[in-house]
């Protein structure tokens, strides 16, 4: 989790105002995910599910810190 969020924040410095996709597997998604939310590492299995395949996950990065947006979206997805 935490290079996954010091990945994505230095990604996110060096394209401030603009918009990036980050494709990555599941775990390190939710552990970036626990990062953002502050969430202890021991409490993760049970407050945060697995995101869902090829669903989007949002986060906004304010020039200060990483924000959540939206988790494991997939409403765009036909089944």
């Amino acid at each position: 989790g935490k290079r996954m969020h010091a990945t994505v924040v230095k990604i996110a410095k060096e394209n401030l105002g603009g918009t990036v996709i980050i494709a990555s597997h599941a775990a390190a998604i939710r552990a970036l995910y626990a990062q953002v939310l502050d969430i202890p590492r021991e409490s993760v299995a049970g407050e945060i599910p697995f995101p869902h395949n090829a669903s989007a996950t949002t986060l906004i990065y304010d020039g200060r810190k990483l924000r959540a947006v939206e988790y494991s979206f997939r409403d765009y997805i036909q089944e």
